[in-house]
């Protein structure tokens, strides 16, 4: 196997690759021996339609997953630590490189998509999509969606029961009756 350094350069060529936000980009890493730290970069930070950085945090989230999957391609074993210094709130994530693993098949081929993947503003084709793939779209909807071409007006959820004026679970209210 190469050594950690190479094994991550490689796997990052595939992070860079990750969606993101008006493509954006907003991510930096930090490559250091047999670690690489992802960071969120918030000089790319987008303020008018990403107020909260939610949009931004969710692509950082993509580069890391396009990082973790380009190294289980590779036959990688690592560890991913989340958030690991609390007080830098742009350090998201530090992935180690701790071995060698066997390659995972799914995840080559995840990994291979990588490199196809693009964005196209062209118009959408006006063909309707072949019959057959709509009735596999709309096979059994999971719990809680409801199937493609399903024009039903959603309904809305019930209201949250009001918590403030229920006991906590596992206490008994004390009034007196």
């Amino acid at each position: 196997m190469q050594d950690a350094t190479e094994t991550l350069t490689a796997a990052l060529r595939y992070a860079v690759l990750a969606p993101s936000s008006h493509n954006s980009q907003p991510w930096s890493f930090r490559l250091n021996g047999n670690e690489v730290e992802l960071w969120a970069d918030r000089t790319r930070s987008l303020p008018v339609v990403d107020p909260h950085d939610r949009e931004l945090l969710i692509s950082c989230g993509a580069a890391l997953h396009h990082l973790r999957v380009a190294l289980a391609a590779a036959g990688t074993d690592i560890e991913v630590e989340r958030l690991p210094e609390p007080v830098l709130p742009d350090f998201l994530a530090r992935v180690t490189v701790r071995g060698v693993a066997i390659p995972d098949p799914a995840a080559i081929r995840l990994r291979d998509a990588m490199a196809r993947r693009h964005t196209t503003r062209r118009p959408f084709d006006r063909r309707s999509a072949p019959l057959n793939l709509i009735h596999r779209l709309q096979g059994e909807p999971r719990a809680g969606r409801r199937a493609v071409g399903d024009r039903r007006p959603r309904s809305r959820p019930a209201p949250a029961p009001d918590r403030a004026r229920r006991p906590a679970a596992g206490r008994q209210s004390t009034a007196a009756s």
